[in-house]
């Protein structure tokens, strides 16, 4: 708030009011000053968005033209401009790169291989009981 008034502002506003204007006429002479005042907040309420909007078009338009900028140097930009030395050496640089991982997960430690045990036949042998043979059945080869 602009005006900082307390309660007690307001009463002795109210009681000079009354002692200048009398009783017929305060209650007509508040409500011009009501609308005065509602009238001064509002046109200084329109004002305050009018310049609050002209600053967001302002800035709107700057990023446009930061962005067009943005775009016209990446259209600028070729890659058919770049001479074969420049390509020859990305190349280079891409494939060293790749060596490197390469040659990093080659180096890495690796679990190593399990020989075959020589009674099962295979490299990772499970042990098991064999399952019980029914003997009371006839075979469905009957």
């Amino acid at each position: 708030m602009p005006f900082d008034i307390g309660f007690f502002e307001l009463c002795l506003v109210a009681i000079i009011g009354l002692l200048v204007l009398g009783p017929e006429r305060l209650p007509v002479a508040a409500r011009a000053i009501g609308r005065w005042v509602g009238k001064a907040r509002r046109t200084f309420s329109s004002f305050k968005q009018d310049i609050d909007r002209e600053l967001q078009i302002d800035e709107l338009r700057q990023q446009i033209k930061q962005q067009q900028a943005q775009m016209e140097a990446f259209m600028q930009r070729d890659v058919m401009d770049e001479t074969p030395q420049e390509l020859e050496q990305k190349i280079a640089a891409t494939r060293a790169e790749f060596d490197s991982q390469k040659q990093l997960q080659e180096n890495t430690i690796a679990p190593e291989p399990v020989e075959p045990d020589e009674s099962s036949g295979c490299a990772d042998p499970v042990e098991y009981e064999p399952l019980p043979r029914n003997t009371d059945k006839p075979s469905p080869s009957n």
